[in-house]
């Protein structure tokens, strides 16, 4: 489709031509606004063409995605947008999944655009800024009291010297990479998630408001995904949720949040008990196939 074609190129010259802020801005906001356009259920009320419309929609999440990688700075002003804008998504499950996955599943949308950038934080896009900050080596896990509202101070430590030899160590680099990447997926999944959970939180009844069925389809659809290696970003994601759901549980006074809390709590324990389940009966078939394949041989000798 042309019009997709053309979005995706000019995403490109964006992302490669310096000084081009306006048309950054412009095509970001069309690509935000084209991914939650209401689309038809079938082609024959549709004006294009529901397959045809996905597909659109999909190049504008990759967009969306491209910009969010090639400008970190950005990257709180479009997760804003991208939120402010799921009051018009459809709240039930038939019209919201309409993204199809790989296994004949299907998810929102929306889900899949989160999960997207939340993997593209931990990618390397090459146009950051150098760091003259080091952080000190920690454990790469969510802390509950990383969940509170960003306060906008950094949180990398300086240290004053260095010596050659950490400098020059390709491990101690790899390390050192690595554990800033996953930082930053763990900033925009802690914003993705506080944001999600507060706009639920503050409704008495599911019906009040399309932000607690979001909430409740989002975190089915990370479940769903959550043993596929596609979406790596699904576990991080229920990890943040799961941290946030125990803090409401033990500290909120609301009943209906403290429900709210539990069920979500309740599908991401079910969905872990089955993939665990899973994974053991998988390495149980792999070991009887060896054993079998060892003893044919030693039979065969």
């Amino acid at each position: 489709m042309s019009v997709g074609k053309l979005l995706d190129l000019v995403a490109r010259v964006c992302v490669e031509v310096r000084g081009a802020n306006s048309i950054v801005n412009s095509t970001e906001f069309l690509a935000s606004k084209l991914i939650f356009v209401q689309n038809a259920y079938n082609d024959k009320t549709s004006a294009i063409g529901s397959q045809t419309f996905e597909r659109l929609r999909k190049q504008a999440m990759a967009a969306v995605a491209r910009f969010y990688a090639s400008f970190p700075a950005e990257r709180s002003a479009i997760l804003d947008e991208v939120l402010s804008s799921l009051d018009k998504l459809p709240s039930n499950s038939r019209s919201a999944r309409q993204y199809k996955l790989g296994s004949n599943k299907n998810i929102q949308l929306v889900s899949a655009l989160f999960m997207q950038l939340v993997q593209t934080s931990a990618m390397q896009s090459g146009k950051k800024e150098k760091r003259k900050t080091r952080r000190l080596p920690r454990k790469t896990s969510v802390n509950p009291d990383d969940l509170e509202e960003d306060d906008g101070s950094e949180s990398e430590m300086e240290v004053d010297s260095i010596s050659a030899s950490d400098e020059k160590d390709p491990l101690a680099k790899l390390s050192q990479t690595a554990q800033i990447l996953f930082d930053d997926a763990l900033k925009s999944a802690q914003h993705i998630v506080i944001w999600m959970v507060d706009k639920a939180s503050k409704v008495t009844k599911t019906g009040d408001s399309p932000y607690r069925n979001i909430l409740d389809l989002f975190v089915e659809d990370m479940t769903m995904v959550f043993d596929s290696t596609d979406w790596p970003a699904s576990e991080l994601l229920l990890t943040v949720l799961a941290v946030r759901m125990i803090q409401l549980v033990q500290n909120d006074r609301s009943a209906s949040t403290k429900n709210m809390a539990l069920e979500s709590l309740g599908v991401m324990g079910s969905a872990i008990s089955v993939t665990r389940a899973s994974a053991r009966s998988l390495l149980s078939s792999i070991l009887r196939d060896g054993v079998l394949k060892l003893l044919h041989r030693q039979g065969a000798l």
